[in-house]
């Protein structure tokens, strides 16, 4: 008999390596091959794995992150759907206070992020209510819950356009064939499947992992929908783990100490992802916690462990664009020791 314990423990092995093999997943959840293939059919049905990724090492790229936290008026729904359409577009939030919305930006170089600026402020200026500020980070740590190997060399893409290109593509759903069990449409465009079809897919995926450009595989996953899984449709007083979203800057005692505290702040399994950026906190923490007592439990520990001044939170209400983010705390203590 399928249950729910089946269904996380398929997701925390899908988290730990999207591409694990079946004959380990035979024997972890005790079930025939089919059986697991159609628990996994019914997560994908569901949506509770939006889709088979890949953690990018963006040390390695040297890849260029920028948050943007915009001003929208709610009656002008345009700008969202403009930013939506960025291919650099890794995540987006509706969040409570000042501003309404925080986007995330993974692009190349700074040129990359000045022309979808550009393209930002044509749709903003034909708007009375809206305005925005910008986030620079300079170093990155901790990406979906994976601390960052920081040991490799810098490489640079031959061809970059088109490299990085294929990069953003495979990252929708790497696993073309490994992964059948919904249509490629799902995930690209008539003329993205085109340009897949042109390449020699398997060379090219190769040698982004002898690069070391490809650091983890992994799975996206549905926020709203994992909450349901785990629930099971009751009132939430069985949330998940991480079941609550913020964004948390973090401002160090002393100047000196911003490299030293991120080092350590990365074992903490209810950061997500952690950024050295050139505000005046001078880190960003995406953090889940189980709801609101989870978070204030947190932020506790943190003052009491850690060497921090002060901190300041930002609720996130909706995520409209998902992001990767572990499936139980379990997991994230695993991956991120």
């Amino acid at each position: 008999m399928v249950d729910k314990a089946h269904r996380l423990t398929l997701l925390e092995e899908l988290y730990r390596n999207s591409r694990v093999r079946a004959s380990h997943l035979t024997e972890k959840l005790h079930l025939s091959r089919q059986t697991i293939s159609k628990i996994r059919t019914n997560l994908w049905e569901k949506h509770i794995i939006d889709r088979p990724t890949f953690i990018i090492n963006p040390l390695v790229l040297n890849l260029q992150y920028f948050f943007m936290e915009i001003k929208t008026n709610p009656s002008e729904p345009k700008i969202l759907e403009q930013i939506k359409k960025n291919d650099e577009l890794a995540s987006i939030d509706g969040v409570l206070g000042e501003y309404s919305l925080i986007a995330k930006f993974e692009v190349q170089t700074k040129k990359n992020f000045a022309e979808i600026l550009s393209q930002i402020d044509e749709n903003i200026s034909e708007s009375l209510f809206s305005s925005y500020r910008i986030i620079e980070c300079i170093d990155i740590f901790k990406v979906g819950g994976f601390v960052l190997e920081r040991s490799h060399p810098t490489k640079k893409l031959d061809d970059h356009e088109k490299k990085w290109r294929l990069l953003q593509l495979l990252q929708k759903n790497f696993n073309i064939k490994r992964w059948p069990d919904r249509p490629n449409e799902i995930f690209f465009t008539e003329s993205e499947q085109q340009l897949l079809d042109k390449i020699n897919l398997s060379r090219e995926f190769n040698r982004f992992q002898v690069d070391n450009i490809i650091q983890d595989f992994t799975i996206s996953l549905n926020n709203e929908k994992l909450r349901a899984l785990i629930s099971g449709g009751e009132r939430i007083y069985k949330e998940p783990d991480f079941s609550t979203k913020f964004y948390l800057q973090i401002q160090p005692e002393q100047m000196s100490q911003y490299t030293m505290l991120a080092n350590r702040l990365v074992k903490e399994p209810n950061i997500i992802d952690l950024y050295r950026t050139g505000n005046e906190a001078g880190l960003l923490a995406i953090v889940r916690t189980r709801g609101l007592k989870g978070l204030n439990n947190f932020l506790k520990h943190l003052y009491e462990k850690y060497p921090i001044m002060n901190t300041h939170t930002t609720v996130v209400v909706e995520e409209i664009k998902p992001a990767i983010y572990p499936p139980t705390m379990k997991i994230a203590n695993e991956i991120c020791k």
